[in-house]
């Protein structure tokens, strides 16, 4: 492959959620897309492999999968806490080797579980029209889920047969991974696809999707803590949001807050919260 993938790889240390705040290591890769797109790839499917080295010591490989597309900029891991990396070696500095495999896919021939369940096959008994793909499904299901869906298909209640609905303005990724999320056989997204799944699940009006992301944000994220709460405010995950407060406990915790781009634009309500939660402290 002649061309860059990544145009940085960073490391970095933010706080975390835990059983408190903790100082956290993360790897970011940033990708090359203006580069990539020249060779036609759609996305990735890898693994990034992170182990601590110490002088002749090192700790087992940790592996941390991920898949991307052209919409996504970056891929961020949480590697530990500065605490977890630093109890073999005290206060010797210790090295970060990192190994990233990589394959590259077309939209047109991958054939991943969020595009098979797609398949035509004996539930389904409508085609949906998304970015030039078709798309078998269940109205049923999506009636369920859905209050578009169920008022979209009220008119057609007593026809014998459905017709092909077009979703202008819905893009394929996103639609794929949240029809996957709140199928039977679930497949759960990653980190790098929860804001554009959760716009998504708003046009759509789809309530399961955004308690889904909630109960995956606060079982463990790779998503730093401040981010974490920008997404909360952002789509009105009340418990995210109640639930990042909570973990304010000094005031060391609300400095990392003036760096972060993304809590410039919280809401007025919870940052009246998050202001009580300060002078309270």
């Amino acid at each position: 492959m002649n061309c860059v993938i990544f145009r940085t790889v960073s490391y970095r240390q933010e706080f975390a959620m835990s059983l408190k705040l903790e100082e956290t290591s993360y790897l970011t890769l940033l990708f090359n897309w203006d580069e990539l797109e020249k060779k036609e790839f759609d996305g990735f499917t890898g693994c990034i492999t992170v182990t601590a080295l110490q002088q002749r010591f090192k700790t087992p490989p940790h592996q941390y999968f991920f898949d991307v597309t052209r919409e996504v900029q970056s891929v961020t891991r949480r590697i530990g806490t500065v605490a977890e990396l630093s109890k073999y070696y005290g206060h010797k500095k210790c090295g970060l080797k990192y190994e990233v495999t990589l394959y590259s896919f077309s939209l047109l021939s991958r054939c991943l579980e969020i595009d098979t369940q797609f398949n035509q096959s004996a539930d389904s008994n409508l085609t949906l029209i998304v970015e030039n793909f078709q798309l078998h499904v269940n109205s049923e299901f999506l009636k369920v889920h859905s209050t578009y869906f169920s008022h979209k298909l009220a008119a057609y209640m007593m026809d014998a047969f459905l017709p092909t609905l077009n979703l202008p303005g819905v893009r394929y990724e996103p639609f794929s991974r949240l029809v996957a999320m709140i199928s039977p056989n679930a497949i759960l997204p990653s980190e790098e696809f929860f804001e554009s799944i959760l716009e998504l699940a708003k046009h759509l009006s789809i309530p399961a999707v955004p308690r889904l992301i909630t109960q995956m944000i606060l079982r463990g994220s790779h998503l730093n803590f401040y981010e974490v709460l920008a997404l909360g405010d952002k789509f009105g995950l009340d418990e995210v949001v109640e639930t990042c407060i909570s973990f304010f406990t000094s005031k060391e915790h609300f400095e990392g807050m003036k760096k972060e781009e993304s809590l410039k634009q919280l809401s007025a309500g919870c940052s009246k919260k998050i202001l009580g939660k300060y002078l309270d402290i």
